[in-house]
């Protein structure tokens, strides 16, 4: 009678921990506003916990941004509405150094210091960037030995007097998925493509 007292009592308390688990890890996710709750990205990013969402509104933001934490930053109504300026043409505005960061739907530019770029990922993996525009920046999408990474719809426009536009990954970059990526004048579309072993050359309007 005692130890069946005993078992029931460990199975109650495996699945209290267990419960207490799953409500922790559900609380721990939050739903951040900009400028609701913070008024730029940054102090949203910097007061964001891993696997926090933060939504951006309509506007026009003025700041170079570092993301080192799991996150998803995503615009509230798409690119066309909401665009991200480089305070510091010298630094790339999205710089990412953590892995399974999402950034979806803002017009990124101002970038035009040498070999910078609008989105810059820095040995970041399994990363998911989608519907940018990341035209005037010295580089558009720049992976530098970040691998197992995702671009979608994505847009860059190639202007005169910076380097390049491309979407660019360094030699130890690689199994890259892009689709439905384009590069204008030239208007380059990348259909579909996954990068490999990129070997400094041109794949599919992608600059490797």
């Amino acid at each position: 009678m005692l130890t069946n007292l005993k078992q029931k009592g460990l199975i109650l308390l495996v699945i209290f921990a267990i419960l207490t688990f799953v409500s922790v890890g559900s609380a721990s996710a939050a739903t951040i506003y900009v400028p609701e709750n913070y008024a730029k990205i940054q102090w949203a990013v910097d007061n964001a916990t891993a696997g926090d969402i933060i939504i951006v509104r309509n506007g026009t933001y003025t700041e170079n941004v570092y993301m080192d934490e799991r996150l998803t930053i995503r615009s509230d109504n798409g690119s066309e509405n909401c665009i991200v300026q480089a305070a510091d043409p010298d630094a790339h505005v999205f710089d990412i150094t953590a892995d399974y960061v999402n950034i979806s739907g803002f017009t990124v530019k101002g970038a035009t210091g040498s070999k910078k770029a609008g989105t810059y990922l820095d040995k970041a993996d399994h990363c998911t960037i989608t519907n940018i525009n990341a035209s005037n920046n010295w580089y558009g999408i720049y992976l530098d030995s970040s691998c197992n990474n995702s671009l979608y719809n994505n847009y860059a426009l190639e202007t005169s007097g910076m380097a390049s536009t491309w979407i660019s990954l360094t030699t130890t970059s690689f199994t890259t998925t892009t689709s439905k990526t384009r590069i204008t004048p030239m208007m380059r579309e990348i259909t579909s493509g996954t990068s490999q072993k990129p070997q400094g050359r041109t794949l599919l309007g992608v600059r490797i």
